[in-house]
């Protein structure tokens, strides 16, 4: 930690809350819209509404386990004013969760199998993000196992949020931006994507 304590559940628990704010907003995308099917068939409305207002109230749970990360940090004494730089990193992780999960939400609703190879692949893609082990220890191995975590877009939320809450490293203004435009990106295209094919979705559900 930056105060020079080590805390493995500390380290663990700060990975686990950006992960899960990836992967819950991903799947609650799925479910919901595939929940609002009747509704959807009877009652004219915008398909994306159901789907964002889920994933609203799935951000104040995240907010509570922000609440106890920051509570667990307090104890061990590990305070920083890299502690504002998590608000626009986790901002930027929800803006990018909900741009692939208004993709896969639409997928699933047009082939109903998506939802469990999501699944999958998420159970996958949660051992390649530095979530349980730092990105030291992927890049002291180098190889192509090395590559495909720094590819792992993932990698760099889960690793921003390391360094700004656990080892209260500042991470650099260029890369928050970076995280925050990357994510917003990602929105706008799921968005877009949604919206084009929605229209009929009454229909398929």
């Amino acid at each position: 930690m930056g105060n020079g304590r080590t805390s493995y559940a500390a380290y663990l628990f700060t990975g686990m809350v950006t992960w899960n704010l990836f992967a819950s907003l991903i799947n609650l995308s799925m479910m919901q819209l595939k929940a609002s099917g009747e509704l959807l068939k009877k009652v004219h409305f915008a398909a994306w509404t159901p789907v964002l207002g889920a994933s609203i109230v799935q951000l104040i749970q995240v907010a509570l386990e922000i609440a106890v990360l920051i509570g667990l940090f307090l104890f061990f004494g590990n305070i920083g004013f890299t502690w504002f730089l998590a608000i626009p990193i986790l901002i930027g992780t929800a803006f990018f969760a909900q741009g692939v999960g208004f993709i896969f939400s639409i997928m699933n609703a047009r082939s109903g199998d998506v939802m469990y190879i999501v699944g999958v692949v998420l159970g996958a893609l949660y051992f390649l993000t530095p979530v349980l082990y730092p990105m030291s220890l992927v890049e002291s191995h180098g190889g192509a196992l090395a590559w495909v975590v720094k590819l792992n877009p993932m990698s760099w939320y889960v690793q921003a949020m390391h360094d700004s809450m656990y080892t209260l490293t500042a991470v650099s203004l260029l890369e928050v931006a970076a995280l925050l435009i990357g994510g917003f990106l990602m929105f706008w295209a799921g968005f877009v994507i949604f919206n084009k094919f929605s229209e009929d979705i009454g229909e398929l559900l």
